[in-house]
């Protein structure tokens, strides 16, 4: 890959925020209203750039979201890039009174390097997107904004709308996108480090697109590559069982994308079927995770030993899917989540030869057991997908899967706000 070239903020006229008022910082409304930027930079014609205030009636699942049209008519995703006070205090609210001000300069500049750090990571790895990232503005309150391209719905969002029927196609959509994704940033030497559903967008041709490149790095053949082909995690969410703390902070190496993926995949059935989030989450990642490691690996032994009499297992089908009533299975604890029958039953059902791969390839505490091997099976069911598809035409999963995106992109929060921002402009 070829480094993309680091870009520099774009000073611009106009206020983020209002000190008072509707329009001050932290302040949300139920109306959705533009505020004015302008540009004039000696390489090129001056600019104005409209960028939406935040509105309630519009969010993605972890932020609100704003939008931006620049005087040529061009529409973006607009993102607010949180400050390293604010980030300091949502961290710790007693954190930064004692602070002097050389070391929050020193901070701030850090910051806004690393900002810049993942816009031009994010460029490098998608270099056939010439939008990723259009440009990093800086107002005249000190904040700054990435306009990028614009990808109206995210993953998220259309696995929780869309119908019961979809699911399961909605899903394999997701699986053979991302997996496509990270098996291509793999073979370039980076590894992302962030999968999970809130990362995992759609653009307006319904193309699914990875996103959030904070802890994204070459694990191989670059500078700052991990010797061992691991590197250290900035944020930590879905992360696999090797990434303890230890001196050199959480260490993981690319194995990590398929435990995230997989962990996600489980995710969106676990929520439509009625699982809390935080319960998802305690199930593998925290009390219960010891748990669920021991039913995976029963699980695997089971399907050994259906396997034919020479020894040779055949490649991951629906065999290695949990089965029987999963919702009478017992708990470990309440603190634990619920069962990892229980956690698996709707997406083995659902989704057997899925949730077999998942299983087998990606939840595994062995990180060789997400390696390379695991990656080209995990391409050969794409490839079945897709075959099904070219077969099956409308009737197929991902078929299904793709109806329910564009229904979803229809009704997305940019289809709603990008005529408005054009009559404002």
């Amino acid at each position: 890959l070829q480094l993309a070239r680091r870009r520099r903020p774009v000073r611009v006229e106009g206020t983020l925020y209002d000190r008072s008022g509707p329009f001050r910082e932290g302040a949300v409304t139920d109306g959705l209203s533009v505020r004015l930027f302008s540009a004039s930079d000696s390489s090129a014609d001056p600019m104005t750039y409209l960028i939406t205030t935040p509105d309630n009636r519009v969010s993605s699942a972890a932020k609100l979201r704003r939008w931006a049209m620049d005087g040529a008519g061009n529409f973006y995703a607009a993102m607010e890039l949180m400050s390293v006070e604010r980030k300091m205090r949502n961290a710790d609210g007693s954190v930064g009174s004692g602070v002097s001000r050389a070391v929050m300069r020193g901070l701030r500049e850090r910051y806004v390097q690393d900002l810049l750090d993942e816009v031009q990571k994010a460029e490098t790895l998608n270099p056939e997107r010439a939008g990723t990232v259009a440009k990093v503005l800086r107002t005249a309150d000190g904040k700054y904004v990435r306009l990028e391209e614009d990808y109206p719905e995210e993953a998220f969002f259309v696995i929780a709308g869309c119908e019961p029927a979809e699911v399961a196609g909605v899903v394999a959509l997701v699986f053979c996108g991302a997996l496509r994704a990270i098996s291509r940033f793999h073979a370039a030497g980076w590894m992302h480090g962030d999968i999970k559903l809130e990362n995992l967008m759609f653009d307006e041709r319904g193309e699914l697109v990875v996103i959030d490149y904070e802890n994204a790095n070459p694990f191989r053949g670059a500078p700052g590559a991990g010797r061992d082909g691991r590197v250290a995690l900035v944020s930590y969410d879905w992360i696999p069982p090797e990434a303890i703390p230890g001196p050199q902070g959480r260490l993981a190496g690319p194995g990590a994308d398929l435990w995230a993926l997989g962990a996600n995949l489980v995710r969106a059935f676990a929520l439509r079927d009625g699982i809390d989030d935080l319960q998802v989450r305690e199930a593998l990642l925290g009390k219960g995770q010891t748990s669920f490691l021991a039913f995976r690996r029963r699980q695997l032994l089971r399907r050994r030993s259906m396997a034919s009499p020479s020894g040779a297992a055949p490649r991951t089908d629906s065999s290695a899917a949990p089965s029987g009533n999963g919702a009478a299975a017992p708990h470990e604890s309440p603190a634990a989540g619920p069962s990892p029958a229980r956690l698996l039953e709707a997406f083995a059902r659902q989704a057997p030869s899925l949730c077999a791969y998942v299983l087998a390839r990606c939840l595994s505490e062995l990180p060789e057991e997400r390696g390379a091997d695991a990656e080209a099976e995990g391409l050969a069911l794409v490839r079945d997908f897709e075959r099904e598809r070219d077969e099956l035409g409308e009737h197929s999963a991902l078929a299904q899967g793709e109806r329910a995106v564009h229904v979803a992109i229809e009704l997305s929060g940019s289809a709603w706000v990008r005529p408005k921002l054009e009559a404002a402009r």
